[in-house]
C-alpha cells in the first residue's frame, strides 16, 4: 500500500504564506510610532535624512527651507526693502538654517514619526501658518521705532538661545544616560524649549504692526504647546522624583526662585 500523501496542497500552502505576510505587515505597522515619541529611547530611533516626505520632522525641515524664499517673495510683491522686513528676513532666516543645521547633528525625536502623504502637506501647510507674519510685515510696515526692533531683537536672541540649547542638552544627555532631566536648562521650567519658540516668534510679531502673527502664534501656542507639554508630563511621570521635580518648576515660565548665588 502506497505511503499516505503528507504534502501540503498548492493552494493550502499559498494561503499559509499569504496569512504570513500579513500577520508581519501588521506587526510592522502597529509597531511604527504614529504620533509624538515622548518616552522613546533615542538609541531606538531611526532618523532619517534631513529631507524627505515621510516624516514630521522632513516637513518642518521642508518649511524651514521654504521661510527664505517665501519671504524674499513678500518683499518684491509689495515693494518693501526697508530695514524691519529686512530684518526680519535675517532672523527667520537664521532661525530656519539653524534648525535644519541642527537637525543633521542632534536631531528632534519626538517629531520622528511618518505621516500619510496627505498628512505629510497638511503639516507643511500648518507651520507655514507662521508666515503670515511675513504677508502682514510686508504689507503694512515700512518703519519702526528703534526701540522695538531692539526689544524683537532681544527676545529673538533669548529665544534662539533657550531653544537650541536645550536641545542640545536633551540629545546628548538622553542618548548617554536614560532618565529624567533636571538639571541644567531644565532646572527651573519643564519646556525651555517651548519657551524659546514663543520668544522667536514674539520676537517676528513685534516687527509688524499687525495683530495677525499674533493670532496665529496664539493659536500655536495654546492647540499645540499646551497639550504636547501636557503629554509630555504624563510621560515623564512614570519616572521617580517627577512629582517632587513638577512642584519645584513650572510648566513654561521660568520659577525664579530660589535665586541663583551671582557673588
Amino acid at each position: 500500500m502506497a505511503p499516505p500523501d503528507t504534502r501540503t496542497p498548492p493552494s493550502t500552502a499559498s494561503g499559509s504564506t499569504e496569512q504570513l505576510d500579513a500577520a508581519v505587515k501588521k506587526d510592522e505597522a502597529a509597531a511604527k510610532p504614529s504620533g509624538p515619541l515622548y518616552g522613546t529611547d533615542i538609541a531606538d530611533i531611526r532618523f532619517g535624512p534631513t529631507f524627505g516626505f515621510k516624516t514630521t520632522n522632513q516637513a518642518i525641515n521642508l518649511h524651514k527651507a521654504f521661510v527664505p524664499v517665501f519671504i524674499m517673495l513678500m518683499m518684491v510683491a509689495f515693494n518693501n526693502y526697508e530695514l524691519p522686513i529686512v530684518v526680519y528676513f535675517v532672523m527667520h532666516t537664521c532661525y530656519a538654517l539653524f534648525w535644519i543645521t541642527i537637525y543633521s547633528t542632534f536631531p528632534f525625536k519626538n517629531f520622528e514619526f511618518e505621516l500619510g502623504n496627505a498628512e505629510f502637506w497638511m503639516t507643511f501647510t500648518m507651520a507655514n501658518s507662521y508666515l503670515s507674519i511675513a504677508v502682514a510685515l510686508a504689507w503694512t510696515t515700512r518703519e519702526l521705532p528703534p526701540w522695538r526692533i531692539g526689544l524683537a531683537l532681544f527676545s529673538f536672541m533669548w529665544g534662539i538661545f533657550l531653544n537650541f540649547v536645550t536641545d542640545a542638552q536633551t540629545y546628548c544627555m538622553l542618548k548617554y544616560r536614560k532618565g529624567l532631566i533636571t538639571d541644567g536648562m531644565y532646572q527651573r521650567t519643564r519646556n525651555p524649549g517651548y519657551l524659546g519658540e514663543v520668544l522667536i516668534y514674539a520676537g517676528y510679531c513685534m516687527m509688524a504692526k499687525s495683530w495677525v502673527g499674533w493670532c496665529v502664534c496664539l493659536v500655536w501656542w495654546l492647540g499645540v504647546f499646551v497639550p504636547n507639554a501636557t503629554k509630555k508630563d504624563k510621560s515623564l511621570s512614570r519616572y521617580p522624583g517627577f512629582e517632587a521635580y513638577k512642584a519645584h518648576t513650572y510648566a513654561f515660565l521660568p520659577k525664579l526662585t530660589p535665586f541663583p548665588a551671582l557673588f
